[in-house]
């Protein structure tokens, strides 16, 4: 019950990867026959990612994780404008308050650089207030111009969907009022949405989209970014200059294949996995609300990915909660894996709610094969602990 942290390899993939590091381990640089097959395989598994996105496949770059797609996107951006002589103090860049920790580390990072950073609001099921963002791009410092926005596309913690459109089309418009060839650039953080949504690069507005292998059952330590031509950034590692010059060091062919074939398997499953996870969510939360008549579910049903559930449970001591259930074989969680030593969600907070909520909550996320009895056995479990 804690899949939006880490999903298992599927076997499929899992077969991949070993394939690519034991009788096929060749260097994609290197010319002789293993080098040359190596390279085919690279080429083949960006242009099935670049088809997942409907994008080309010289627009895809494959690198180690979410976290290294995230910084790449916000820092490499940055870096290319200290390039062209731009000074920090004429930036701005805007994210909201739920980002997932990398991005609002590398906004902390730009701060300590001299950039402002605007950290956009949610509602109380999560969404960003688009009138805040509107208002945020209109009336910020004339000194300063926006350079990026980065809004994830689905929360990790809540499970809501962002509207990433409406979005982009407030970037758009922007955009248009800006003198020169200056360009807003707009990244999403698409870690938690590729299983259940469909990330077509065409008509979401995005510049730059972030995705992360461990959360679609993929290999761990692969992930990439899509970056529209005409995007420009910088390497934040530099070496041999692979990746097309972005992202230098030898390929991992094991995770690059892995990471295209879980791309490939999510495709094929999204439709089915999703009408069949959000019975089941469904289910497990008319179940959470018998038991426990005074929970309070935070993000949205509606709006929401079918495999996360986040709620409050007024009073509970959500780690001692969180252990009684691992003592019974049921793991969950209370706020994201990524933010060590934080002992409340800054998520669930900024919904609102007051400290007591965001102390009190637990998060379940339900992998694409659990069946009906296990949530069966959870609910009976949650009922027995409180």
């Amino acid at each position: 019950m804690d899949n939006a942290a880490i999903t298992p390899v599927d076997k499929e993939v899992a077969k991949e990867v070993r394939k690519y590091e034991g009788a096929e381990y060749g260097n994609p640089s290197s010319i002789h026959s293993y080098g040359v097959r190596a390279k085919k395989v690279l080429f083949e598994s960006r242009r099935t990612a670049a088809d997942f996105f409907h994008a080309r496949a010289s627009d895809i770059f494959f690198t180690s994780g979410g976290t290294e797609s995230n910084n790449l996107a916000i820092i490499g951006h940055f870096n290319h404008l200290l390039e062209k002589g731009i000074s920090p103090k004429r930036l701005r860049m805007i994210t909201s308050k739920i980002e997932h920790a990398s991005v609002l580390e590398c906004a902390k990072y730009l701060e300590k650089k001299g950039v402002a950073v605007d950290h956009i609001g949610v509602n109380e099921e999560g969404i960003v207030n688009l009138d805040e963002l509107e208002s945020k791009l209109n009336e910020g410092p004339e000194e300063r111009i926006v350079f990026l926005i980065s809004i994830m596309y689905v929360n990790n913690e809540l499970g809501t969907i962002q509207p990433i459109r409406e979005i982009g089309s407030a970037i758009r418009r922007y955009n248009k009022r800006l003198a020169g060839d200056f360009h807003a650039v707009f990244h999403i953080d698409a870690s938690q949405a590729p299983l259940f949504i469909d990330v077509d690069v065409r008509s979401l507005g995005a510049d730059i989209v972030t995705v992360d292998g461990q959360k679609i059952y993929g290999p761990r330590g692969a992930g990439l970014l899509w970056k529209r031509n005409g995007i420009n950034l910088l390497p934040i590692l530099y070496g041999g200059g692979q990746e097309m010059g972005l992202r230098s060091g030898t390929e991992n062919l094991g995770s690059v294949a892995g990471m295209a074939k879980a791309l490939e398997i999510a495709g094929r499953r999204r439709e089915r996995d999703t009408a069949r996870l959000r019975n089941i969510r469904d289910n497990f939360i008319g179940g959470l609300k018998r038991i426990l008549p005074r929970a309070e579910l935070n993000g949205s049903q509606e709006k929401g990915v079918p495999y996360i559930v986040n709620v409050s449970i007024p009073g509970a001591d959500n780690e001692y909660f969180v252990l009684r259930l691992d003592a019974k074989g049921i793991a969950c969680s209370t706020k994201s894996s990524c933010m060590q030593g934080e002992e409340e969600s800054y998520v669930v907070k900024a919904l609102g709610k007051g400290g007591d909520a965001a102390k009190s909550s637990v998060r379940f996320s339900f992998g694409r094969d659990i069946t009906t009895r296990q949530v069966e056995y959870v609910l009976k479990v949650i009922k027995t602990v409180i």
